[in-house]
């Protein structure tokens, strides 16, 4: 059977590493730092300002889809500490603000910066995120039980070295991220259209499978064409109850931590 693991919010709290990115990208986009370098970097990461971004984007990070949408809550709800009551009025606030020009061309300076990153701090990269121990051990559970997967807006290369420092060895060619197919270039599919392709490239739609995951957006859009899937939902993670109360109640499961998952997964064997 084939098991479908998200990455962030699910195997390990981002939102560290998401701000940090997110610090560095507003600043060169607003013309406040002039270029990243390593002095500037570890400097920054002493002073406590990205602790400060990370508490302050923590109430908007359900509604987060990928990199440019920390644009519009930093600039628009985070410096103005707007707050909103419902995802409903969440949306509706941020659709009226998008301006796709805008978007485009901070989405290329965050995926940038996250990169330059990797590739300043080197092995201390990985220290921006909290590995949630015991989901990494399920994951590893996974492997030898199932046909495993991982498949996130991620980009690949951070995923990679998350595992490398997980000590979690796992075949490249089943993560499926922002940037990548398994081996091939992603020339613009979602989630969901990867999750898709995965299920046709291994017995087709129809097919039982799990999906683990904290948001709803990719259960919500396969929920009617793959009626056989099952959904974990990792609420330990970053998702909005709002949206996960659309899912119907027989196709997904709670897992309130991390160290439930490995037991929940034992069921499907």
């Amino acid at each position: 059977m084939i098991c479908i693991w998200d990455f962030d919010g699910v195997l390990c709290n981002s939102l560290y590493e998401c701000a940090t990115v997110s610090h560095f990208a507003m600043q060169l986009l607003e013309g406040t730092l002039p270029a990243l370098s390593r002095h500037v970097v570890e400097t920054t990461l002493e002073s406590g300002e990205v602790e400060a971004l990370t508490e302050a984007l923590r109430p908007y990070r359900p509604y987060v889809v990928d990199g440019k949408d920390y644009l519009y809550q930093i600039e628009y709800f985070v410096r103005s500490n707007r707050q909103f009551s419902s995802s409903k009025a969440y949306w509706k606030a941020f659709d009226a603000l998008v301006d796709e020009a805008k978007s485009r061309k901070f989405d290329t300076i965050f995926y940038g910066t996250r990169r330059d990153l990797q590739y300043l701090l080197e092995n201390r990269y990985d220290t921006l995120f909290t590995a949630y121990n015991e989901a990494v051990e399920a994951l590893r559970d996974s492997t030898e039980l199932f046909d495993t997967y991982i498949c996130t807006a991620r980009d690949k290369a951070a995923v990679i070295s998350f595992l490398k420092m997980a000590n979690l060895p796992f075949d490249e060619q089943k993560i499926y991220s922002r940037d990548f197919n398994g081996m091939y270039d992603n020339v613009g599919l979602g989630k969901s259209q990867q999750i898709g392709r995965i299920l046709k490239a291994n017995g087709g739609l129809q097919q039982k499978f799990v999906l683990i995951e904290d948001q709803a957006k990719a259960p919500l859009e396969l929920c009617e064409t793959c009626t056989a899937m099952t959904v974990l939902r990792a609420a330990y993670g970053y998702g909005d109850a709002e949206q996960w109360a659309k899912l119907p109640e027989d196709r997904h499961q709670t897992i309130q931590e991390p160290k439930h998952l490995g037991e929940s997964l034992r069921q499907f064997k």
